[in-house]
């Protein structure tokens, strides 16, 4: 037994070393050191003096031409293929890109394998790989032979055979961290491709990695550090940042009660003894949705319409000394709902004192409101009583009662609350007759002819109010052949007394005066 036990140790120790080229672990300088020493970078500071055949260039390579049957064709899976520079850089497809980074004493070793395809063999083709602000460990491909070289601020790998390649890179970049242990970041140049991996290791526990650009980012949390690992778009550049991840407290949902709040406008127009009322209510409603309004009306008031949108149906019940108005939508609502009334109220022939029919809004907060008194006929209005609300002038009032007012308005109320009162004083004054039509002018023209028949065309200037007919009475024996009113043909009627009636039009006014 204790044999083999032996046996066990040493082919564990063995897979170590085999697996890991180490027993124990080795410290960061000595892993980088063992790197550097085993890379296969082949670096050149600049571009050489021509990419064409040259006996002093060292980067020459004699043309490839294509033997005889061979063909290289654009494949079908090519997502991005660029031809950044002129000849004789040549064009290039990069097909998948797969980064992985880890980090440690906030240094980040980033490993990348970039899978792409050289598609012409005339010159070299040129791969922009990352920023020349990383320290380049390696940079090799599978196959033939490459070379890199710096440009500006950026490194390039230099191909010049047609293929398929896998491209193997490791480089360093700086992490910024504000303190010790706490949120860092660090971004890189990646190559663009169409499909993108990236891995992100750190040796830090219980932490929220952000990878932008990211389609999604799974984290998994392993023992004493956080592995993160997300899937991007076509992008140049990989942005990562950490902190510490919030705790996750299970939040029980709570079912709030809505909250209403409205304001309200009303219309009112007073004559012929009807009160005719117009009242639009605005509802802020807070915290959560509702479908149904309550809405009170007095009990002598005739509702005529509700309107409101998505609104489902409504109906008016009796309940003690009011009626109950209630609104039901399609669905629920949150935030601002306009909702309108239409209603009507009898208040007897002649002068009248006369109480404002106002709704009282149900189920609200706080009501706040206006209200525009006018007058539809000739009747005088005037103040009575008012309790628990403040008489404004006609402007303070909001533009929904200025839009509905037909009549100038003539009284202005501002209330906060229920209950208040507004008792009106309607004085109806009698009637003075007014001129209905008027004839400023006739003129006759009349033609005897040979027959002995008489032809006559008359011509009225008519100004008329309400009139409907312009009653003529014919000479005896006489036909009429036409009629015209404002340069109109018109149907004349005849009455039972033999009278001619020509239907009139009713005159506009221009400026001041009938036309």
């Amino acid at each position: 037994m204790k044999v083999s036990c032996r046996y066990l140790l040493v082919f564990f120790v063995l897979f170590l070393v085999v697996t890991f080229g180490y027993v124990f672990p080795q410290g960061f300088r000595e892993k980088l050191q063992q790197k550097i020493e085993g890379n296969s970078l082949q670096f050149q500071q600049s571009y050489p003096p021509s990419f064409k055949d040259s006996k002093n260039s060292k980067l020459d390579r004699p043309r490839l031409d294509k033997a005889k049957g061979e063909s290289y064709s654009y494949r079908a899976d090519t997502l991005s293929v660029s031809q950044e520079y002129s000849d004789p850089l040549s064009s290039y497809a990069i097909y998948k890109t797969d980064y992985r980074a880890e980090l440690e004493d906030n240094v980040v070793t980033v490993t990348g394998n970039v899978i792409f395809e050289v598609f012409q063999t005339d010159g070299w083709t040129q791969i922009p790989l990352v920023s020349s602000q990383v320290g380049l460990i390696d940079a090799k491909v599978n196959r033939g032979t490459s070379y890199i070289i710096m440009r500006g601020d950026k490194y390039y790998l230099m191909v010049d055979k047609p293929g398929r390649y896998t491209l193997n890179i490791d480089f360093l970049i700086k992490a910024k961290r504000e303190r010790e242990y706490g949120p860092g970041s660090f971004s890189f140049d990646t190559v663009p491709a169409p499909i993108s991996q990236f891995e992100f290791t750190i040796a830090e526990s219980d932490l929220q990695v952000f990878v932008e650009p990211s389609i999604k980012v799974e984290q998994k949390q392993q023992q004493d550090k956080t592995v993160a690992w997300a899937v991007m778009p076509n992008t140049s550049s990989v942005s990562v940042r950490w902190s510490k991840a919030l705790p996750k407290d299970e939040i029980v949902p709570v079912k709030l009660e809505p909250k209403l709040y409205a304001d309200t406008a009303t219309y009112v127009s007073i004559g012929e003894g009807v009160m005719k009322c117009e009242t639009n209510i605005n509802y802020s409603i807070l915290q959560s949705e509702v479908s149904t309004f309550r809405i009170y009306l007095p009990n002598e008031v005739n509702l005529l319409n509700v309107s409101g949108s998505q609104l489902r149906d409504w109906k008016v019940s009796q309940q003690k000394n009011e009626q109950v108005l209630d609104v039901f939508l399609n669905y629920g609502i949150k935030g601002n709902y306009p909702l309108t009334l239409v209603y009507e109220r009898s208040i007897g022939e002649g002068s009248q004192v006369t109480s404002v029919a106002a709704v009282k809004i149900g189920g609200v907060e706080r009501e706040n409101g206006y209200i525009g008194i006018a007058a539809s006929t000739n009747v005088e209005l005037k103040t009575n009583k008012i309790d628990r609300v403040t008489v404004i002038d006609t402007k303070e009032l909001p533009q929904t009662i200025w839009s509905r007012s037909v009549n100038p308005i003539l009284l202005a109320f501002k209330y906060l609350g229920h209950p208040f009162d507004i008792t009106i004083d309607v004085t109806r004054h009698q009637e003075l007759p007014v001129l209905v039509a008027a004839v400023d002018s006739a003129e006759y023209i009349a033609l005897y002819t040979e027959e002995g028949k008489v032809l006559t065309k008359a011509t009225y200037k008519v100004r008329n109010n309400v009139k409907q007919f312009l009653r003529l009475v014919l000479p005896p024996k006489a036909t009429l052949w036409s009629a015209f009113v404002s340069g109109k043909p018109v149907k004349p009627a005849i009455d039972k007394e033999g009278n001619v009636l020509i239907p009139l039009e009713k005159s506009q006014l221009q400026g001041e005066d009938l036309r």
